[in-house]
């Protein structure tokens, strides 16, 4: 009991600590709530807070109290004791959940702009304004109306986001009518969250910027609700699972093996009643409508800890009876909250410094973009969207302009390495560019499946484009889609034969006036938030009109700590010293001093006999990712690193390369490993954020070099590092450069405007 009670006190003190000026009005309540349901009076309290002072006096050498501590400092200890007190007895005697809801009714007098005003004791004035402004008759132009600024940055603050970059840029553009709108419709108590946050935001901006020009995009956004980051903790103190709280101290061997068991506990949970009955009027409200359940954490898409991926999404299909949909929507946010314990965000969060950081994870749910399609359900197209395009393989892209990766159906296929697939890359200097020439690599670089919505089934469901070209209208096929005639490319399908071949291209998309509006939207964001962003899309088309309805799903500042200034390749005296020379799309920077290179071989990897040794190697790399020095070494490996089909490549979780300096994917036509410009996936982000520069070497290329022999007749050092492996030294090799060529160390160079990389060894 005693340690529940501390457990408890502990996120009491914490969650008041949150807002000073109702600090002492939350403690009273608290206070009254004792006295009148347990009979623990202020008396006994203050007796009590009066005996700890004198101890603390005892331990400071203090032996007379009277003539040793003025009168004021003496009550300071006397205060702080008393909160302490209050904090730890209402713990014992009362569930969380009473807490929040006194801190909510603290915060909250109803749902409109007077919740504010009250709480902040505003003069009558000041709310005459802001009724004037509620009603349409004022202005919001008056910067020097401080006290007006201050009650926006306090609403902000109780349910948007603390950040303080947030709210200097966020108090700009948001109206009084926009917090109204978002504070309306929170389930439960607390903020809404980064991902939440940073989409509103962005559609603030938008909104502003078309009051100003009415030649500024129209773009919408789903309709939004929250669960407030206060029902997290609700949720598992009413379940009595308090060990949340420590999950993230442990060890990543113990958080791997933990997580499964924990996740099937967190599946049984309950949620409060009060909870339950709003989630079933939201469903019952968009009836019919499938709806995504997002990660919302106060933690995600900051600057540099976007979080990227790590955290569940999970689609309902809200088709059933309502206890089914329910079922289902109180199962998917079980699933988000279980996230918040998985290998990959507690690696993350260490990774960051964030791990002592006081997680709360708030819930966006959105309907999902899109139209019906004969049981199926997915948009038209969708993708994300980057204001700086750090792949130029033309001398034609501005990196400024931004770039566009965008696949047919729902865009769970633009934001990972999903089998033999690839997404659509857009330039938008010229949204026509693109790094294929021959119809041959157009149609092996073509998007081939599509993901959509099964409802029946109530799950994603990954069809062949040849069904998927059944479920679009005959004017989307012809914007997505063009032929493969007489070994020729061709938009026009006005005379299709049965030898024509139909592949994805978004041809007829990309001539249209969708790119050049997307890229007026990216620039506005910029401008507003000062600094690239990254989004993602859903775009619906309708037919009747012709229009291409664009929605906004989410916006972040984009990562970027890979450097884009030019870069020299070097001249190297000794051409034995040359790894490699490599001519294509690379990042731009120079990572110098490295010891150590972890090889799987390409032609090894392909001999494995079935899947489990395959993914025996990624385990292993894994391993030696969390053995070998940080930052010292590089990593190759044939196909895709990160890919879930290990026939492409080698399947590992950020928590398995996060300490490279160097991630390069070897190209191989002859053993069927290709490389993905996978520019915008969550992997790719992860890399980025974490500082390792990703690289393509494609070896069937003539202008490429590459001195494997060097690799293969050095010293195998794995069993030095994984005694219990040796039977993957045939595929897997660590070599040692200290060993194999004292004093040298190799230096990689990439330029990203000459589209040339190499690597070196130089002294050390």
């Amino acid at each position: 009991m005693k340690n529940g009670c501390e457990m408890r006190a502990f996120i009491i003190s914490r969650m008041i600590s949150r807002y000073p000026v109702l600090a002492d009005r939350i403690r009273k309540r608290m206070r009254h709530l004792l006295q009148k349901k347990w009979e623990i009076s202020d008396d006994f309290l203050k007796s009590e807070a009066s005996k700890k002072a004198l101890e603390d006096q005892k331990i400071e050498g203090i032996d007379d109290p009277v003539s040793k501590e003025s009168a004021d400092r003496w009550n300071d200890r006397v205060r702080e004791h008393l909160r302490q007190m209050t904090d730890y007895y209402f713990a014992c005697h009362f569930p969380l959940s009473t807490a929040i809801k006194i801190v909510d009714n603290m915060k909250f007098v109803n749902l409109q702009l007077q919740e504010m005003i009250d709480m902040e004791d505003t003069p009558f004035e000041l709310q005459d304004k802001v009724d004037q402004l509620k009603k349409g008759k004022g202005g919001e132009t008056d910067n020097e109306d401080a006290e007006l600024e201050h009650l926006k940055v306090n609403m902000i603050r109780n349910f948007i986001s603390e950040r303080l970059e947030f709210i200097g840029i966020a108090k700009k553009f948001f109206t009084f009518n926009d917090l109204q709108e978002i504070k309306a419709r929170i389930i439960g108590s607390g903020k809404i969250g980064g991902k939440a946050a940073g989409l509103l935001l962005a559609y603030a901006m938008l909104q502003r910027a078309k009051e100003r020009d009415e030649t500024v995009p129209e773009v919408s956004i789903p309709a939004c609700y929250y669960l407030g980051s206060d029902v997290f903790y609700q949720f598992f103190e009413e379940n009595e699972a308090l060990f949340f709280q420590v999950q993230k101290y442990k060890s990543v061997e113990h958080v791997e093996k933990e997580y499964g068991t924990l996740k099937k506990k967190i599946a049984h949970y309950q949620f409060p009643p009060s909870v339950t009955i709003k989630l079933s009027n939201l469903l019952n409200k968009f009836k019919g409508m499938p709806m995504v359940v997002r990660s919302s954490s106060l933690l995600e898409d900051n600057v540099q800890t976007s979080f990227a991926g790590k955290y569940e999404s999970v689609f309902v299909s809200n088709s059933g009876r309502p206890e089914e949909n329910l079922s289902e929507m109180l199962s998917a946010i079980k699933t988000v909250y279980a996230s918040v314990f998985s290998p990959d965000v507690i690696i993350y969060r260490k990774e960051k410094n964030l791990v002592d950081y006081d997680e709360k994870m708030a819930v966006l749910i959105q309907n999902v973009v899109g139209s019906h399609r004969d049981g199926m359900f997915a948009p038209f197209i969708a993708g994300v969207g980057f204001s700086l395009n750090m792949f130029k393989w033309s001398p034609r892209i501005n990196e400024e302009d931004g770039l566009l990766r965008v696949v047919l159906g729902l865009g769970t296929r633009a934001v990972g390495r999903v089998g033999n697939d690839y997404a659509r890359l857009v330039p938008l200097t010229d949204p026509t560019l693109r790094p294929e020439k021959s119809p041959a690599e157009l149609t092996r670089y073509a998007q081939k499946q599509v993901d959509m919505l099964n409802l029946e089934k109530r799950v994603v469901e990954t069809i062949p484009m040849a069904s998927a070209e059944q479920l679009l209208r005959r004017d989307e096929i012809s914007m997505a889609m063009s032929l493969i005639k007489d070994g020729y490319l061709s938009d026009s399908w006005f005379s299709r034969s049965p030898d024509d071949r139909a592949i994805v291209t978004l041809n007829g998309v990309l001539k249209g006036t969708f790119p050049g509006e997307y890229h007026q939207v990216l620039q506005l964001l910029r401008e507003g938030y000062g600094i690239h962003v990254d989004t993602e899309f859903a775009v619906d088309y309708d037919s009747k009109t012709g229009k291409m309805n664009i929605f906004l799903l989410q916006c972040r500042p984009l990562a970027q700590s890979i450097h884009l200034a030019p870069v020299s390749i070097p001249n190297p005296g000794n051409k034995e010293d040359i790894l490699f020379k490599a001519v294509g799309i690379t990042p731009c920077g120079i990572v110098t001093g490295l010891r150590y290179i972890v090889w799987v071989d390409p032609a090894a990897y392909l001999r494995l006999p079935d899947e489990h040794l395959r993914r025996e190697v990624g385990s292993a790399v894994g391993l030696l990712n969390r053995k070998l020095p940080r930052k010292s070494f590089v990593m190759f490996g044939p196909g895709r690193w990160g890919t879930l089909d290990v026939k492409l490549g080698v399947n590992v979780r950020y928590g398995d390369i996060n300490n490279c300096a160097v991630l390069v994917e070897l190209a191989e036509k002859e053993g069927g490993f290709s490389s993905d410009v996978s520019y915008g996936t969550h992997f790719y982000l992860d890399l980025i954020e974490a500082n390792i520069f990703p690289l393509s070497i494609f070896l069937d290329d003539p202008a490429t070099e590459f001195n494997s022999g060097f690799v293969r007749n050095a010293t195998n050092r794995l069993t030095d590092l994984l005694p219990d492996h040796g039977e993957l030294t045939e595929v897997l090799q660590v070599v040692d450069l200290e060993k194999e060529n004292p004093g040298k160390r190799l230096s990689i160079y990439m330029s990203l405007r000459r589209g040339r990389s190499m690597g070196v060894l130089e002294e050390s």
